[in-house]
């Protein structure tokens, strides 16, 4: 291809096209903000400059250089920013985005060195680029690879027959339902290869529970999240089946525990669990699991309260606050700025990229002392934290506690016992961890956090409310503090956490009536 035809391709169209793109989106909904006034200024000089690069004579490289850089860079910025409002803000897209700008870049650069002094620089800068390239090409394909075999939820587990589906489905309310008959394992590179098998009722049980008790047997259902589910441990390894081996310690007669936990569910969902399940099942005891990490926000969606369920009784102003927070935060995903804000920082890359999860190359790095520990929480925790409550986290934690009052009302109307087991997060539970959280919170003074006041008002209300309490807090400290920790690194409870759990709730327990 001739020289000035390349140069039209290259600098001239790109820059005149994204100065254009840039231009419509400041007028329009996308708005005018800082980041789109640079892109603006960018490829308005560049337009102009590549329009008349023809005619200039020799020039520097280093400004021509630099010209060569920003056309292409601002180009696929304006693509990037095009290709998130239509697919899913993952790494893949940054990822084939700087793929294709480093190639231009190194066609553009050999556009302008007809009008530059060629020298070392160009000569240097233009072999790093195509070097840069190529490893960005094979990091774009490694990525798509790994995206396709791969999911990105690492807590999705795989079946071991691809074509049967997915493990966890959405019924026609908009729960998460498991898929009777899923058989697959987790996926997760901190406990890979972890069975998950759900039975014919839903339940990540025993197959051979899908029964319901006699007359002879103690009977519990146990609801809750994915830590009652089981998320990192085996089944045999998590509490209900605990509950079963040990049952010797609590009650002479038979056991029966299901599982009833949901990754995802709140305690809405529990309590409409627990009415599908009673006559079914027909509970003596109910247990629940309530985590602290994020069972207050889990009751709502960013369309609203799941279900349709109203009676969670919050006031008007903080649902809307709470649902516009949720779309504002989804629209910001999508956003240029915030989308490469978030490309600067390691969380991104773990949770929208492949090759991160699955080369564990983070993690690694934070083994080897290279990277400080991960001290992030979720935004609802880092507002528990705080030892003021703001008033979102009162009315939260407080439609929490009315739907627990409704649970234990249900469960006795069919004759059954309700227990609530407190599961608190990692951060509560293990004071270095909870030392790195508080000094990343640069905006707020470290005094105005607290470990565990959130947990210890929590358990005060649910107590005064008549609810019957396990704390599993000060037992979850000490094997902390004994070098013992309870915990996967990223969250859920590993088998001593379940463990200390059941041997807690086995205590409550012999107080259920022997027959």
């Amino acid at each position: 291809m001739p020289l000035p035809r390349l140069r039209t391709f290259t600098l001239t169209l790109p820059a005149v096209a994204a100065f254009g793109v840039q231009l419509s989106w400041a007028f329009g909904p996308a708005g005018s903000g800082g980041l789109r006034m640079w892109l603006l200024l960018i490829a308005g000089i560049g337009s102009g400059l590549s329009l008349v690069l023809g005619r200039l004579p020799g020039a520097h490289p280093l400004p021509l250089s630099a010209l060569a850089i920003a056309v292409p860079v601002v180009f696929w910025l304006t693509v990037l920013e095009y290709a998130l409002t239509v697919t899913k803000p993952t790494a893949l897209p940054l990822l084939l985005t700087l793929d294709a700008a480093l190639v231009h870049t190194a066609l553009a650069l050999l556009v302008v060195r007809e009008k530059a002094d060629t020298g070392t620089f160009q000569r240097v800068l233009q072999k790093m680029t195509v070097v840069a390239a190529t490893i960005a090409l094979i990091t774009s394909a490694a990525e798509f690879v790994l995206l396709r075999q791969h999911p990105l939820n690492l807590y999705a587990p795989q079946a071991d027959d691809p074509s049967f589906g997915p493990c966890m489905v959405a019924d026609a309310t908009g729960r998460s339902v498991a898929v009777p008959g899923f058989r697959g394992r987790f996926m997760h590179h901190e406990f890979p290869g972890i069975r998950v098998e759900i039975n014919a009722w839903g339940l990540r049980d025993d197959p051979r529970e899908a029964e319901a008790p006699d007359a002879d047997t103690l009977s519990i259902l146990v609801l809750g999240d994915s830590f009652v589910f089981g998320v990192g441990v085996e089944h045999d390894e998590a509490l209900d089946e605990l509950l079963e081996a040990r049952s010797s310690e609590f009650t002479d007669r038979r056991v029966l525990a299901y599982d009833a936990g949901i990754p995802g569910y709140g305690t809405i969902h529990e309590r409409q669990r627990l009415a599908e399940l009673a006559e079914r099942v027909r509970p003596e005891v109910v247990l629940l699991g309530f985590y602290e990490g994020n069972d207050l926000d889990d009751n709502w969606t960013g369309e609203g309260l799941w279900g349709g369920v109203e009676d969670v009784s919050l006031h008007r102003q903080t649902k809307a606050s709470l649902v516009e927070r949720a779309r504002e935060d989804a629209r910001n995903r999508r956003r240029i700025g915030t989308y490469l804000e978030d490309a600067l920082g390691v969380p991104f890359w773990e949770r929208r990229s492949a090759l991160a999860q699955q080369t564990r190359i983070f993690r690694r790095l934070t083994e080897l002392g290279l990277l400080p520990p991960d001290p992030r929480v979720n935004d609802l925790m880092n507002l528990c934290l705080l030892r003021e409550a703001p008033p979102v986290v009162e009315e939260l934690r407080d439609a929490c506690i009315r739907q627990l009052v409704a649970i234990k009302e249900d469960a006795t109307r069919i004759g059954a016992r309700l227990i609530v087991f407190l599961i608190p997060a990692q951060v509560q539970v293990d004071q270095e961890r909870f030392e790195t959280f508080v000094h990343s919170q640069l905006e707020h003074d470290p005094g105005e956090f607290s470990r565990t006041a959130f947990h210890q008002e929590l358990l005060r209300r649910l107590e005064a409310s008549g609810i019957e309490v396990v704390d599993t807090l000060p037992a979850l400290e000490a094997e902390t503090l004994a070098g013992r920790s309870s915990y996967h690194p990223e969250g859920h409870w590993n088998a001593r956490g379940h463990s200390v759990a059941a041997s807690l709730i086995i205590e409550r327990l012999k107080r259920v009536d022997k027959r």
